[in-house]
């Protein structure tokens, strides 16, 4: 992947996040494997109007854009390979970490969590397939979800008034 290339694909889905509901902090700092974090956001109406808040609901993603990470077709879409070090860092991260593929002709966004029910293992290495029906666009409830499943064990959340 080109620096242009990726410069394209992490814009897209920062603009899709945003559009979504969900800030974006990339993390362009000795990246490691996590191209950014996002956190759910919300609208609150306050004495100078209206401000969007932080909801602390975060995800780590990583991000990849090109023909080439579509050129692995699976049943349901495409597989996405990795290495061990990738695999020990995003299963062992302490945010549930999304891949999202990015479609450059078309912007389309595709995505998948890696978790120990997605990942298979290849030999050394590991795989998931990233379904062509987990869009960013239609990702709303299924990323709250995600970002919402730590909750419970710790304190619970602070209203927001």
């Amino acid at each position: 992947m080109t620096e242009r290339t990726s410069r394209l694909a992490v814009k897209a889905v920062e603009e899709a996040s945003l559009h979504a509901d969900w800030f974006f902090r990339e993390q362009p700092i000795s990246d490691q494997g996590i191209d950014a974090h996002i956190e759910k956001f919300q609208s609150v109406t306050g004495k100078k109007g209206i401000d969007e808040v932080g909801t602390g609901r975060l995800i780590a993603l990583q991000i990849k854009g090109g023909a080439s990470y579509f050129s692995r077709p699976s049943p349901n879409g495409w597989w996405f390979p990795f290495s061990a070090r990738k695999a020990q860092l995003w299963l062992g991260h302490a945010l549930p970490v999304l891949v999202v593929l990015v479609d450059l002709g078309s912007r389309e966004q595709y995505w998948q969590r890696v978790s120990a029910a997605t990942v298979i293992k290849t030999g050394k290495n590991y795989k998931v397939e990233v379904p062509r029906d987990q869009t960013v666009a239609s990702a709303g409830t299924d990323w709250l979800e995600i970002a919402s499943a730590g909750l419970g064990q710790s304190d619970p959340p602070v209203p927001f008034e």
